[in-house]
């Protein structure tokens, strides 16, 4: 499963691939692109408006459906697509990695509380969403990132 995230300046930002759907949104693009194209003397201005159109919904789908996680949160989604489902043992050793004392130490209390919080996180157009899950077997995965 894809996914889209990155850094904004010291923003974190992921949104889920489900949730952009993407190639809905570049429809009128390749539209306005098959009209230029197709017809000899159709203005330029054709092919910019589907462009526009395009790119508008594409940035109305980052609005409302990113989500906007801290950089610890970022670095357990990242950590978790990585290393595939896991369970909270080796979540915990990956997390803490080389850190044997102070903050990059990772508990299994700590990395289950920042599990639980990526569970159900809230989009920015009100709605909510899950960005990690347990599996039945105890292990944890990405959910569609």
């Amino acid at each position: 499963m894809n996914f889209y995230g990155g850094q904004l300046g010291w923003t974190h930002w992921v949104i889920k691939d489900d949730d952009l759907k993407l190639l809905g949104q570049l429809g009128p693009a390749a539209m306005a692109i098959v009209t230029f194209l197709a017809v000899p003397t159709a203005p330029f201005a054709v092919m910019a408006f589907g462009l526009a159109l395009s790119m508008i919904g594409i940035a109305r789908e980052f609005k409302a459906k990113s989500v906007f996680v801290d950089p610890e949160d970022f670095y357990v989604l990242m950590m978790l697509k990585q290393a595939g489902p896991s369970d909270l043992d080796q979540i915990t050793k990956m997390l803490s990695g080389l850190h044997i004392f102070g903050r990059g130490v990772w508990d299994q209390a700590r990395a289950l509380a920042a599990l639980n919080k990526l569970k159900e996180v809230a989009q920015r157009n009100g709605t909510s969403t899950a960005l990690v899950n347990q599996l039945s077997d105890r292990r944890w995965s990405t959910s569609g990132i």
